[in-house]
Formats: C-alpha cells, sequence, structure tokens
C-alpha cells in the first residue's frame, strides 16, 4: 500500500517539473517549486515573491535559502530573472528550486505635443532647438508605461535665400521608442515623424543712392556717345550679400556699373539693390547725350539793301537767314539750324557799309558766329542830307 502511494506522487510531480518528494527514511520532505511565468515590462516587478514561492511539507525542521535572484534585463526592461531556493532538511540534504520570469515588452504609442511652425524677422536669427522659444524648439514627449526607451532626433533641409540671414528650414522630427522600433525586422513600429517648418525672413531693405545726373558729349557723327556712370552707393541691411542691377539697354553690363554707349537725349536708368532676403531698393539717374560740337557758320558778304517806308517809320528790317551761306553742324540738319544776326534793324543812321555778326545755333544749343558786313542805301531819298559841321569858340595864346 505504501509503495502504491509513493508512485502516485511520483507520477503527479513529474508531470509539473515544480514539485518533487524525498521519501526516503533520512528525509521524507515534500517541496512545490513555483512554475516559471511570462511576465510584461509593465508588470509589478517590484516585489517578485507575488509570483510564487516553494511550498515545503516536512515532519522534520528545514532551512530555505534564497531566492537568489539574477535580473538580466535591458534598459527597456525586457528579458528574464532567474529565482534560485536551496532547501536543507532535517539530515542535511540539500534540495533545490528554480524559477525563471521571462519579461517580454509591450508597447504603448506616447503622447507627443510637436512643436510649433517658427517665423522670424530677427536678422540672422537661430534656428537651433535649444534657441528657439517654449513651443517651438523640441517635442514634448509623454511615455505610456514602463517598457519604453524614447529617443528624438531631428534632420534638417535648409533652403537658403543668403547664408546665414534668410532661409527656410524643413525641420523632420523623428521620435523613437527604442524597445520597439528595429529600421531590420520592425521598420513600421516605434517610429513617429512630424515636419515643422521654420523661416528667417528679415525685412530690413537695403539702402541705395544714385550719382547726381550725367551729362555727356555725342560723338562726331552723333551717334550716341559713351558715357561713364558712377556706380550707386549702397548701405547693406540685415543681409550682407547685395546684389545690383541697372534698367539700362545701353550699358555695357546690366550689373552696378550702368556705362556704356547711349544715344542722343535723355535715358532714365533705374538701379536696384536685392538683399539674399529678397528685400529691394531702388534709385533713377537721368543719363543726358548732346551735341557738344559748336556748328560751323558761313557767310554772305557784300548784301546790299535800302531802307523802306513802313507804317510806323522808314527803316528796314533784315531776317538772319539772309546771311547764310550753307552753314552746317553735325548733328542738326540744315533745316532745323536756327540763325540769330546782329544788328537786325536799320536806319537812315545806318546808310553805308555796316558790320553784322551772324550766328548759328544747333538744336542743342551750340553757337558759332561769323562776321561779315551789308550796305543799307536810301533809294527812295527820304534820308535828310548830313549837315556840315561849324566850329565855333575863340583861341587864346599863353605868352
Amino acid at each position: 500500500m505504501v509503495r502504491f502511494f509513493t508512485l502516485l506522487l511520483l507520477v503527479v510531480f513529474a508531470s509539473t517539473n515544480t514539485v518533487f518528494a524525498d521519501t526516503s527514511p533520512n528525509s521524507s520532505i515534500y517541496i512545490t517549486c513555483p512554475s516559471n511565468k511570462w511576465l510584461t515590462c509593465e508588470d509589478e516587478l517590484w516585489d517578485l515573491s507575488i509570483y510564487g514561492e516553494p511550498q515545503v511539507t516536512s515532519s522534520y525542521d528545514y532551512t530555505i535559502e534564497g531566492p537568489i535572484e539574477e535580473w538580466h534585463l535591458n534598459s527597456c526592461n525586457v528579458g528574464h530573472i532567474t529565482r534560485d531556493w536551496i532547501i536543507t532538511d532535517f539530515w542535511g540534504k540539500k534540495h533545490y528550486c528554480h524559477q525563471k520570469l521571462k519579461i517580454k515588452s509591450t508597447s504603448k504609442d506616447p503622447i507627443i505635443d510637436w512643436p510649433e511652425d517658427y517665423i522670424t524677422e530677427e536678422c540672422a536669427a537661430s534656428t537651433d532647438p535649444d534657441e528657439l522659444p517654449d513651443g517651438f524648439d523640441y517635442p514634448d514627449v509623454t511615455e505610456q508605461g514602463d517598457c519604453s526607451s524614447i529617443a528624438v532626433g531631428w534632420d534638417d533641409k535648409v533652403i537658403r535665400l543668403d547664408t546665414p540671414y534668410c532661409k527656410k528650414v524643413i525641420r523632420t522630427w523623428t521620435v523613437y521608442d527604442w524597445c520597439v522600433y528595429d529600421p531590420r525586422t520592425n521598420p513600421y513600429e516605434g517610429i513617429w515623424e512630424y515636419i515643422q517648418i521654420l523661416k528667417v525672413l528679415s525685412k530690413e531693405a537695403p539702402q541705395i543712392t544714385c550719382p547726381p545726373d550725367v551729362t555727356a558729349s555725342a560723338d562726331d557723327d552723333c551717334n550716341g556717345g559713351y558715357v561713364n556712370i558712377q556706380m550707386p552707393e549702397v548701405i547693406a541691411g540685415c543681409s550682407q550679400s547685395i546684389r545690383i542691377t541697372n534698367s539700362s539697354p545701353y550699358a555695357d553690363a546690366g550689373g552696378a556699373d550702368a556705362s556704356g554707349n547711349y544715344p542722343v537725349g535723355e535715358t532714365w536708368v533705374k538701379f536696384t539693390a536685392k538683399d539674399g532676403c529678397g528685400n529691394t531698393a531702388t534709385c533713377k539717374v537721368k543719363v543726358i547725350v548732346r551735341d557738344g560740337k559748336k556748328p560751323t557758320p558761313f557767310c554772305k558778304h557784300g548784301l546790299v539793301s535800302t531802307l523802306s517806308w513802313m507804317s510806323d517809320g522808314y527803316y528796314i528790317d533784315l531776317p538772319p537767314e539772309i546771311y547764310n551761306h550753307k552753314s552746317y553742324d553735325n548733328c542738326t540738319p540744315p533745316e532745323k539750324l536756327k540763325f540769330e544776326a546782329t544788328p537786325s534793324h536799320f536806319t537812315c543812321d545806318e546808310l553805308g557799309k555796316n558790320k553784322v555778326w551772324f550766328t548759328v545755333i544747333d538744336e542743342s544749343g551750340n553757337r558759332s558766329t561769323c562776321e561779315t558786313y551789308i550796305i543799307i542805301q536810301d533809294n527812295m531819298g527820304m534820308c535828310p542830307d548830313p549837315k556840315p559841321l561849324t566850329i565855333d569858340g575863340s583861341i587864346m595864346f599863353d605868352n
């Protein structure tokens, strides 16, 4: 009967691997070891006794040493814990219990408050997260549970208008749960991304001052003339990168130097200063190319004219054109030349030969004069005869 009971106990114990009995005459001890368990990293690990202790039944005294714990957990609280006990019976025989607690991970998405988009007009403002105001700097991440190991990273794509004063930063934030994310085996879990836009746009425009208006002389062929134009003065604003352009179709280049061959007349040239932030300033200068060469006058000599009876007296007014003898200019066509003659009004007092100064004026106002003469006659006999001279007075001698 006893033999049958012992066999039955051994069959039961063998089926669990955690229950054994020693029924030898010198022992008579029954031990139930705690079973292995699967736990999660969020389960209570600060008191492992809740997962079992050896249960001992013996008719004699015994001692239990343990548990002797060995923790094999990574930073994510995943791994295993071993617990060992040594039970020494009354006769000094040692019995052993071993328990293994396997800890697996659980994944819960964190609560993430992403930073807002950021715009500033501060000159050369930094976009480093450490220097941005609260709410624009870093994601605020709240872990859910004890099984996460959160890491935050970012990658910037910078579109520069002008280094480093104006730029647009496309910042991709990435939050990782390092306990879950594995780019090789688990690339779609434990990772969250967000795009933040940051803009640094200074509105401080440059200042530009144009040179004074320029006047130059045309070439002899009167097709225009080369004009040297001073470059404008520019004071930079926030951005030190300034590009100056001009609007002149006659300039040698389209930059700050608008010098070139300009036609006769007036040309307005606009200068534009544009900084790397897109701010612009403009000014204008007037370029005048004029004929600087005097016309060439040719006078007719020995003209004869007579006085005429007018409604207001006896005289003659002669037009200046009568003295012109194929005068010419390099720029103004002959039909557009203007003439002056001095004197042009003659009376009885100017009978005879009179000097005349004949002046030719071109369209640019250049003047040139030649000297000629004209003989004024009184063919109508209306002028009085000259009176003889009479000498009146006394002669005195000094002795």
